[in-house]
């Protein structure tokens, strides 16, 4: 007799992926279990997808095996700067999925974009000045500061610095402050 509704094992299931995953990527397994026999329709279980929060760029930008429970990307267009997150409800429907028949139950699935580097650094002016006294060494002359919509304090926002003319005899460095992402012009030689 179909008397158990599925359960799901975790009502809330966090996944991350990758911004820019193509169509097909990997997410996350979500899995619920019931009592009913798995041999007979009562204990076989479906799921399905019911809602996508947001719905940006596309309402379904995911898809789920709905006998495995295997959630994957179905749409290009994942962008964290945009995005940084999407939450689905997921149900397991008993009886095959049958919306008749079989009981059901949801769980929320939460996804989290996970940040690529696919923003480039950008100099907050064109031109920076700077002053120095004559002899001096170890002396910062000018700050550089950029923007990077890249997730904050991480290697695809972390800015390296490289002289790349105007400083043939090397007298001059450009490290990085790992606080304000600034680049440091420092007096060397």
């Amino acid at each position: 007799m179909n008397d158990n509704r599925p359960e799901f094992t975790h009502q809330i299931w966090n996944g991350t992926v990758p911004e820019g995953s193509k169509p097909g990527t990997f997410v996350m397994t979500v899995t619920s279990i019931d009592k009913d026999d798995p041999k007979t329709a009562n204990g076989m279980l479906r799921y399905k997808i019911l809602s996508q929060n947001p719905e940006s760029p596309s309402s379904n930008m995911f898809t789920i095996n709905n006998k495995t429970g295997g959630i994957i990307t179905v749409a290009a267009g994942l962008d964290r700067e945009k995005v940084p997150q999407y939450t689905l409800i997921i149900q397991a429907t008993d009886m095959e999925g049958n919306p008749m028949y079989g009981l059901s139950n949801t769980a929320t699935a939460v996804i989290r974009v996970t940040d690529i580097n696919d923003n480039p650094p950008e100099f907050t002016a064109e031109m920076f000045f700077g002053e120095v006294p004559e002899n001096a060494v170890n002396v910062i002359v000018a700050n550089l500061s950029v923007t990077d919509k890249d997730q904050p304090n991480t290697p695809a926002w972390n800015a390296v610095y490289k002289i790349t003319g105007g400083d043939p005899t090397g007298r001059f460095s450009v490290p990085t402050d790992p606080t304000t992402n600034e680049g440091l012009v420092t007096v060397v030689k």
